[in-house]
Order: structure tokens, then sequence, then C-alpha cells
């Protein structure tokens, strides 16, 4: 099974220790052969050079459709290889399932589960949006209604309710996503923004195409590095660990600088 993340120049040294993570744990003997790390590289052919010098294969400036895509002002800038996780069912249609994990991901144990996880009707599975602490799971997007933010997504009433899902960790269904034409419908909607602010930029698209349909990924394929609970997790079972963007803090700096090597 592939699993594939995507980068430009900024993030080649979280990339560095998700390569490490992945031939410590689902590279490893007994699963070497399961497994096959690959990249979208959005960059340069230095760049991609560099990649495959960790032994990643690699695909460079993936075709995405000349999309100009979404920002909001907690991502003001465009950013192309965050978006290309929409792309993988096209560019590896002919697989059963595909991993997909952000750059700042780190393996830290055995993922061989992955392997027959059912997706059951699903699309997709990945972890639901925690924000718990917050009243909701669903605040994911801000509309913007006669140039006044309303920062609860579920003020649009169809979505008011619905489950959303968190990006960094996602296990496709490539036959059944593309039987819904689900990359289009992103495509489509990114062509045509509607009247809000995607605040979680990607993560938010996906969450507006899918409406809550998507099966739900355990939490320890999910860990997160700013939750409170973390070493909990960790100690129950973890088995991906989000560093959200680089080495963080306390136990999450620990995890980095175990796989710097």
């Amino acid at each position: 099974m592939k699993i594939v993340t995507a980068i430009n120049a900024k993030y080649f040294d979280n990339l560095k220790i998700l390569s490490n993570s992945f031939r410590m744990n689902a590279g490893r003997p007994a699963s070497s052969e399961k497994f096959e790390l690959w990249c979208l590289v959005h960059g340069d052919t230095e760049l991609e050079s560099k990649v495959q010098d960790l032994g990643i294969n690699t695909i460079r400036n993936p075709d995405m459709d000349d999309v100009i895509f979404p920002t909001s002002k907690s991502w003001p800038e465009r950013i192309p290889a965050m978006y290309s996780r929409l792309w993988i069912p096209r560019l590896f249609h002919m697989d059963e399932r595909v991993l997909w994990l952000d750059a700042d991901c780190v393996i830290i144990d055995n993922i061989e589960e992955i392997l027959s996880v059912e997706f059951n009707t699903h699309p997709i599975l990945a972890p639901v949006i925690d924000m718990s602490h917050l009243g909701a799971q669903f605040c994911d997007w801000t509309l913007v209604k006669d140039k006044v933010k309303v920062r609860n997504a579920g003020a649009i009433v169809k979505y008011k309710g619905i489950k959303a899902l968190a990006a960094g960790v996602m296990l496709f269904n490539i036959e059944k996503w593309n039987r819904r034409y689900i990359t289009q419908q992103c495509v489509d909607v990114m062509h045509d923004l509607p009247p809000w602010e995607f605040k979680f930029v990607v993560q938010s698209v996906l969450n507006y195409v899918l409406q809550g349909n998507f099966g739900e990924l355990d939490k320890k394929w999910h860990v997160s590095s700013n939750r409170l609970d973390v070493g909990v997790i960790l100690g129950g079972g973890g088995k991906i660990l989000h560093l959200l963007g680089g080495k963080g803090k306390g136990m999450a700096e620990e995890y980095w600088r175990h796989y710097e090597c």
C-alpha cells in the first residue's frame, strides 16, 4: 500500500523525520513489502533529487487543474502541496487504498493494521475533528454574510451538527472516491467559491464537499501534538503522531529528536 505525502522546500526537514519514522516502523522488515512511501514534490528538480535520496518515490508538480487555491486569514499563502492530497485518487487510480499523511506526521508504531481497516460504504476514512472543548465538531470554516463573519459553520443550515474530518491523516478508498467524482466536486467548489472563508483551507473544502460522508478512523491514527492528553493516547497504542508544523514542545519535541537521526 502506498503512503503519500506532499511538500514544498519549506517542509523538507519534516519529510526527513517522516521518512526516518517510516523506515523504523512501517518500513521495517516485517512490513517492508507491504508499504511504499511516496511524495508529491512541489518544487524544482533539485528538491526532487533530495527527496529521492531519502529513498522516497516521487511525482513532481502534479497536474492540479489550474486551480487558484482558497486562502484564509489563518492560511494567507497559496500552497499547492497542501491541496495536492485531493488529487491522490487520480494519480493512484490503479490502487485499492492509499494512506495520506501530512508531512509533519510521524509514524510511531507498526501500522499493518491499516491494511485491513474496513471502509464499508465510505470513500474515505479520517479522524473526526475533536472540538468538544468548543461545544462542536463542525466549526470548520467561517461564513461571511453581508460582510459580517459568522464563526459557526453550523449557521449554514445543511451543515448544522454534521461531523467534520481532520485532514492530516486520511485513508482513501480509490474506487469509491473516483466513482463519486469527489476530486472534481472539490475543483468545482474552488473554481466558484461560495461566499465564505474556508478557514482551514483544504480541510474545510473537503468538509464542505463531503458533508459528513466519511468513515471514522480511531484517534490512535491521528494523535495531535496539541492535545492535552497526548501522553495518555500514546501510552494507549497511538500509531501516528501529528506534530502540527514542527518540533513543538515537550513530548512532541522528544519524538522529533528521536526520529531526527
